[in-house]
């Protein structure tokens, strides 16, 4: 027996649909047929569409956080938790591709207006203070925060992307190669 709510269901149909078609090519009648309900359906739980993708990349982007937080503590030393949120972001991405799509596309759109961005900030706020606090420590560069987080998440992105379009394989030679080339470009070189 499937419990899945009808609202779940739109909401994975959403993700299906965004990864599938592109955003900019997804229909309410597609989204309905993907979750087997009635477009009738699709109003009963949300206002528009853009408000159902809008809620389908809040709850991906929910998801990322709760993995990523789930594998850090604060007993961590810096590097350790630096690699455990690098790590973390690469496998969660690499288990979920359709997920990876939907965050890129819609990061990348219009959908991801002010509000939105906060309500991310806000969704992630234990790594954004990580980064907050390394630089204030200066260990890592002095830069604005948006910088970092671009130089930590284009790497994590890219890489993954590769992976799952198997231009590349996977491997811990690539994944400590990558990641070290993530700290020089972040950390503080220590002067001898």
């Amino acid at each position: 027996m499937n419990n899945i709510s009808s609202k779940d269901k739109l909401i994975n149909a959403t993700i299906e649909a965004v990864y599938t078609s592109g955003l900019y090519s997804v229909t309410t009648a597609k989204i309905a047929k993907i979750a087997n309900l009635s477009e009738a359906m699709i109003y009963k739980h949300f206002e528009n569409k853009d408000k159902m993708i809008i809620q389908a990349f809040m709850e991906v982007k929910a998801e990322l956080n709760s993995s990523v937080e789930s594998k850090i503590t604060k007993e961590m030393d810096f590097d350790t938790q630096f690699y455990s949120i690098w790590q973390a972001h690469v496998d969660y991405f690499i288990q979920n591709p359709k997920n990876l799509r939907v965050i890129n596309q819609i990061e990348h759109s219009n959908f991801m207006t002010d509000e939105i961005r906060s309500g991310c900030l806000k969704m992630s706020k234990s790594v954004m203070t990580f980064f907050q606090s390394g630089i204030e420590q200066q260990i890592l560069k002095p830069m604005h925060i948006e910088v970092a987080i671009a130089l930590f998440f284009s790497p994590i992105l890219s890489i993954a992307e590769s992976i799952i379009d198997k231009r590349i394989d996977k491997s811990e030679e690539l994944f400590d190669l990558c990641f070290k080339a993530t700290m020089d470009a972040l950390k503080v070189t220590m002067k001898r």
